[in-house]
């Protein structure tokens, strides 16, 4: 009888469950994934807006804070929603990161790039 005991309770803790002695961190059992997408995939124009779109992974916490960081050192642009429209103002490759802020405190981030080129276009006669 003591030894099926024991091997109940090491099963226990095999999947997941926890004692009430000891605390877990709410943060550290986040599952969230981040992930995001953009309205064209094929290049952006300077002043042409841009929408991004969240695809990430929620949590057990509840709807995350999106938090936009565009990479083109203007202020970061934070939502609930998800998806946001932003203009870079130049050509070049930025690096847009998207950071995830459940309500304990626990993030999830990821960066892609994002091409802003001038396209010309030559017409033939």
């Amino acid at each position: 009888m003591h030894r099926l005991l024991i091997i109940s309770f090491v099963m226990l803790i095999a999947i997941g469950c926890t004692s009430t002695d000891t605390p877990v961190d709410p943060k550290a059992t986040d599952i969230m994934e981040a992930d995001f997408v953009h309205s064209a995939q094929s290049g952006y124009s300077p002043g042409e807006a841009i929408e991004f779109v969240s695809t990430s992974t929620p949590d057990l916490f509840g709807p995350p804070v999106h938090i936009w960081n565009w990479g083109d050192g203007s202020d970061p642009e934070t939502t609930v929603q998800g998806s946001a429209t932003h203009v870079f103002p130049d050509t070049g490759l930025y690096y847009v990161t998207l950071t995830l802020q459940n309500s304990r405190g626990g993030t999830a981030s990821i960066t892609k790039p994002v091409g802003v080129q001038t396209l010309t276009f030559a017409i033939p006669k």
